[in-house]
């Protein structure tokens, strides 16, 4: 099979975006040589590329950015619609609606799926801790231990919120808990969660926030990142729940051959809420996603070709 990976070049050296490479070697070292793989970047050229994409049997979308933007990555997918290949991973509708964290959150809340508390000036204040989050951006791109405020007055609310006006921050909530992420996998046309994981923050100060940040994901030699890691002892019940959620988060979205769903657990109620969507989240040798199919008996080859499968059947 012809599998043409498409992709727009990381518009600036940043880590986290240039993972968009490594994902490209990743494929090509699992999908051949069962398959004829190719790479495909986007450089701005819309009628080009699609003719280049005309004799893909199928179409890998590795589409981070689109012209530079994050938010805008859907379009990406939208150029592979145009070509009329088989794309893997969600269609444009699901990947647009999860493009923005605030439209992701409401759509939840319409469904009774929880997610941390957003705040509202002048209606919603408690004291306590808040996360401030990028609406448009992922992957913790933006997000530092001082994203994380202890506001004891309204005031100090507003004045952190003035900070960041500029760059599409909103402020949720901070939940005090665990961290869990629910990977689902495509199986026979049917998004499934395969597994949960667990994030541990090892011996972090007690005023430190246990959050992922940009470091503990990305800066490999930070103390955040050597301190962070992944667990898969996860209570039979507890992730018989975060599966549930998961798999009604993603349908609700309509997400298709793959998908990932964090979670926080209130460590003082227990509730459960979701506190990030991704429908096309990373795909390499240390990635989370391939870490915890393996920890369900799912190898990475069996894993991309049921993403492939789910692919032709668009």
């Amino acid at each position: 099979m012809n599998i043409v990976i498409a992709f727009e070049e990381p518009p600036i050296d940043r880590t986290d975006l240039n993972d968009v490479l490594e994902q490209a070697n990743f494929l090509k070292q699992h999908l051949e040589p069962d398959h004829e793989i190719s790479n495909l970047a986007y450089t701005g050229e819309v009628s080009n590329f699609v003719e280049q994409l005309s004799d893909a049997d199928i179409v890998w979308n590795l589409f981070e950015t689109f012209r530079g933007r994050e938010e805008a990555s859907y379009l990406g997918a939208a150029l592979l619609d145009m070509a009329g290949a088989p794309f893997t991973g969600s269609g444009v509708a699901a990947l647009a609606a999860a493009s923005d964290k605030r439209i992701v959150k409401g759509i939840l809340a319409n469904v009774g799926v929880a997610t941390p508390d957003t705040y509202r000036p002048n209606k919603n204040f408690r004291a306590g801790k808040w996360l401030f989050k990028p609406a448009l951006t992922h992957g913790s791109a933006g997000i530092t231990d001082d994203s994380v405020i202890d506001a004891r007055t309204e005031l100090e609310m507003k004045l952190s919120m003035m900070t960041r006006l500029t760059t599409n921050y909103f402020a949720e909530r901070y939940i005090d808990g665990d961290e869990y992420s629910v990977t689902l996998l495509d199986n026979e046309g049917i998004l499934t969660a395969v597994s949960c994981a667990k994030m541990q923050f090892n011996n972090y100060p007690e005023d430190k926030p246990k959050i992922l940040n940009f470091d503990s994901k990305w800066s490999e030699y930070s103390n955040d990142y050597k301190q962070t890691s992944r667990s898969f002892d996860v209570p039979v019940a507890l992730a018989e729940q975060l599966r549930e959620l998961a798999e009604i988060t993603a349908n609700v979205f309509g997400f298709a051959g793959f998908a990932r769903v964090d979670f926080r657990q209130d460590s003082a109620t227990g509730n459960l809420y979701v506190i990030d969507v991704n429908p096309n989240p990373a795909l390499s040798a240390d990635s989370g996603f391939i870490a915890t199919c393996a920890n369900a008996g799912i190898d990475a080859k069996t894993t991309l070709e049921r993403i492939i499968k789910r692919a032709l059947m668009h």
